[in-house]
């Protein structure tokens, strides 16, 4: 340290200091710098999460070259296919209903839109439907859907077990356990819409039951509005008559 006199007053200029610093003394602009780089260095460890999304992705056996279109909830969507490939990709916030159809005049594909990845294969074919030709797709298997997976329970189970003689009573239980399961997807309102309307075969007391112990505000309206209908009827069709048919899916 040294001293300029200036006018009777001094000016201190302090010098740097290169001494060692004293083992275990603490420096707060080291830790500063410690603090930065920590921050800044990227964590490894650290996994980055994806948003939920979903990708369909078909092949179609068949001659067809021209566009296909998704429809669920609100949402249109449309892709070309080529060489007998296609893929949509989207999110949504729950499964959804939805279908797919090649274009007009055509048949629709109904299936559930929910986030994974899933792949479809399905056939073309012109066909005569009212005098009038149509393409037609047929859906041959769904892989990758927990929603395909539950539709395929349901359907093996009643087919299985329908010319049982206690079929209702044991179609009863099976459903008991799949309405806890599955009480938040709209599967479940789809079943007991047709339950109630096309094929009558629990009674109403049990169809109440299991409509009890789904959550309704993560159901198709349509299937609601079904549901509702089918109950209203049933005392007049009651069980084993059934009831005009409507197309459920």
């Amino acid at each position: 340290m040294f001293t300029i006199p200036i006018q009777k007053h001094s000016l201190t200029i302090m010098k740097p200091n290169h001494s060692p610093q004293p083992k275990g003394k603490f420096s707060p602009f080291i830790a500063f710098l410690t603090l930065i780089l920590i921050s800044c260095t990227p964590d490894n460890n650290k996994k980055i999460i994806a948003e939920p999304a979903f990708t369909i992705s078909g092949m179609i056996d068949g001659d067809y070259n021209d566009f296909i279109y998704l429809n669920y909830g609100k949402t249109k969507d449309s892709v070309k296919v080529v060489d007998g490939q296609f893929q949509f990709t989207g999110k949504v916030n729950q499964p959804t209903k939805g279908w797919l159809n090649l274009k007009p005049d055509a048949n629709v594909a109904h299936l559930y839109v929910e986030n994974s990845a899933i792949t479809i294969k399905a056939t073309y074919q012109e066909a005569i439907q009212d005098k009038k030709p149509i393409n037609f797709l047929n859906v041959q298997e769904i892989q990758g859907s927990h929603s395909a997976l539950i539709q395929e329970e349901y359907k093996t189970f009643y087919q299985k077990n329908k010319n049982k003689p206690n079929f209702q009573q044991l179609l009863f239980e099976q459903l008991e356990t799949f309405m806890e399961k599955n009480k938040s997807h709209p599967f479940s309102s789809a079943v007991l819409g047709e339950l109630a309307l096309v094929e009558p075969v629990l009674s109403r007391a049990q169809l109440q039951t299991l409509f009890d112990k789904i959550d309704t505000s993560a159901q198709n309206e349509r299937d609601l509005a079904l549901f509702k209908m089918g109950m209203d009827n049933l005392n007049k069709y009651g069980v084993d008559k059934a009831f005009p048919s409507f197309e459920l899916y």
